[in-house]
């Protein structure tokens, strides 16, 4: 988040950037945490009950203790300081949720503290992207399968790092590969093909996030009675794909125009796009 005259919220409590109020925490130490990114239309977070789905997963799963009524005083400090930013069409909240208290690696508590940004966006829908994105692969990332790859875990070096390496190419955006040289991810979204009339998208278990926007696209798909399917993908699929899509939960989708000489089309990514804006 970049809007450094905008106020943010801790546990519960409201601060500008200008008043560092942050303690030395776990999520700093240890990035001992997860976080949600969520848009916002019309001054209101949009698919909020899908977050939290994710957030009670990724909590449950790092053994962090919550109950229903931090969940709610969370849901209302994010309100507030959509309000007190004065958002009131397009934007961003970041939840970061970490666990509270001290201790090295082994902690002293299991309880959780938070942190709310917030940021406004010029748009206050999903826009398709005008010109085609050129994608290529990373180089010096792997993603590595596991119990915790389908987290946004505040561990996010591998992104960080293919994202330093996108920026010094020539490309637009970089597929991540795991060690079986399948495509897990893009830096910062899921990755669809459409290919022989389905849509294919990689499944969690080869170590790609299980996005919001991943879900969405799911969901949508089938609601127009598009054939989609979870699969392996590699780099010689992208050689028969008619598109590739990278979706995430801000800017909805985003499609690829070109990937070494291979070229691509924006058809599905049009209809998928429109069904997202009709129905928020």
């Amino acid at each position: 988040m970049n809007n450094n005259d905008h106020d943010f919220c801790f546990n519960n409590k409201f601060y500008g950037y200008q008043k560092p109020a942050m303690p030395i925490n776990r999520a700093m130490k240890f990035g001992d945490g997860i976080f949600e990114t969520m848009r916002i239309i019309d001054g209101k977070v949009r698919y909020f009950d899908l977050h939290i789905k994710r957030l009670y997963a990724g909590l449950d799963m790092l053994r962090m203790n919550y109950n229903l009524q931090k969940i709610n005083e969370i849901k209302v400090c994010i309100d507030q300081l959509i309000a007190r930013n004065e958002i009131q069409a397009g934007g961003v909240i970041r939840l970061t949720v970490f666990r509270a208290g001290a201790g090295r690696y082994s902690p002293e508590s299991n309880q959780i503290s938070y942190v709310i940004e917030s940021e406004g966006l010029k748009a206050n829908h999903f826009e398709l992207n005008s010109k085609g994105l050129n994608i290529g692969v990373a180089e010096s990332v792997e993603i590595i399968p596991g119990h915790y790859s389908a987290i946004k875990s505040l561990n996010a070096l591998p992104y960080v790092m293919a994202s330093i390496e996108k920026k010094e190419s020539i490309n637009d955006d970089l597929l991540l590969l795991n060690p079986q040289r399948n495509i897990v991810e893009a830096t910062a979204s899921n990755v669809f093909l459409v290919q022989d009339r389905c849509i294919y998208t990689p499944p969690v278990e080869d170590g790609c996030i299980s996005g919001i926007g991943r879900h969405l696209l799911m969901r949508h798909a089938q609601k127009l009675g598009l054939k989609i399917a979870e699969k392996s993908i590699n780099i010689k699929d992208l050689e028969t794909a008619n598109e590739i899509l990278l979706t995430n939960a801000i800017k909805g989708i985003e499609w690829v125009s070109s990937f070494k000489r291979r070229r691509y089309f924006n058809k599905c990514a049009k209809i998928l796009l429109n069904s997202l804006n009709q129905i928020h």
